[in-house]
């Protein structure tokens, strides 16, 4: 983290992620960043957001790729950290698509940052949260993201609410958007029918998580979960340390659960769906672009 200090030095490093998600026809994107990681070291937020935001204006001028950015609260900071965060970013609220939550779980429940989940809601926000697999309270967190995180939800945009093809909309009228990670609702009946009742989807990890549980304890889990009829995508968990992007996930996936190719496209077609861009049409495309693939392939 030392090395990023200038803006310069954010956009050198979101600018190196983009050219890799360019070589594996990556057009899409929704990335996390942690500001408190920078701002705790008197890295001023301005900064940092300046970085980003030259990344991803070239990320669509340059490299056709549509590129959003999730800021996510640090566990492992003060609830009035979050808050404080979440109050920085009032002036970028239009070019931040969601507030996220990762970080060290033990003893950080999703609940100690309800305030800042809210704050975030009220300045129209999409509300996401990690569930990161066999923490403290797994099952708890789940539940209560899946149900409470970030208090009463606005309507729907009306981009949303005309194109329910689209877009997957979660029933329940509290609680998050969807869930990252989630990988423990596998666990139990009660959690696989609450997320699936609520219509959350899980942005899974599967290559990250059997790299470090063992494909044992992570492939069977996935399977129940599909087998459930909850909506996944195969997402790459801090790819440089991870050792995993976007293409060997598909491939180690495929191969670990024993999937086919229209597996893996439901699971794109998920993707498309959770995805929050107000871009109607480039959805329509992208959906079009995956099922001439699909005819292609298929056999």
């Amino acid at each position: 983290m030392n090395v990023l200090i200038t803006s310069d030095d954010f956009y050198q490093l979101a600018l190196d992620y983009i050219k890799k998600a360019k070589s594996m026809n990556v057009i899409y994107v929704e990335a996390f960043f942690d500001p408190q990681a920078h701002t705790s070291r008197g890295i001023g937020f301005d900064v940092v957001m300046e970085g980003l935001l030259k990344a991803k204006e070239e990320a669509s001028k340059v490299y056709g790729i549509q590129l959003h950015w999730i800021m996510c609260i640090l566990r492992d900071f003060t609830p009035e950290s979050a808050l404080e965060t979440v109050k920085l970013s009032l002036p970028y609220k239009d070019q931040i698509i969601a507030l996220g939550l990762d970080s060290d779980e033990h003893n950080n429940p999703p609940g100690k940052f309800q305030e800042a989940f809210k704050l975030a809601r009220s300045y129209g926000y999409k509300l996401t949260s990690h569930c990161d697999v066999d923490q403290q309270d797994s099952h708890k967190n789940i539940a209560y993201v899946a149900t409470e995180l970030g208090g009463e939800k606005p309507p729907l945009k009306p981009f949303e609410l005309n194109n329910p093809e689209l877009y997957l909309h979660s029933s329940s009228k509290t609680g998050a958007d969807r869930i990252d990670h989630g990988l423990n609702t596998a666990d139990t009946p009660e959690l696989l029918e609450l997320v699936k009742s609520c219509g959350l989807g899980l942005t899974l990890c599967p290559m990250g998580y059997q790299k470090h549980m063992g494909p044992h304890n992570v492939f069977p889990k996935v399977n129940k979960i599909v087998d459930y009829g909850i909506p996944i995508t195969l997402n790459s968990d801090d790819p440089a340390y991870m050792a995993y992007y976007k293409s060997e996930i598909l491939s180690g996936t495929l191969k670990g659960c024993n999937f086919n190719i229209e597996d893996l496209y439901n699971f794109e077609k998920n993707a498309i769906k959770m995805a929050w861009t107000d871009d109607i049409d480039f959805k329509k495309k992208f959906i079009q672009e995956l099922d001439d693939v699909l005819l292609k392939y298929k056999d």
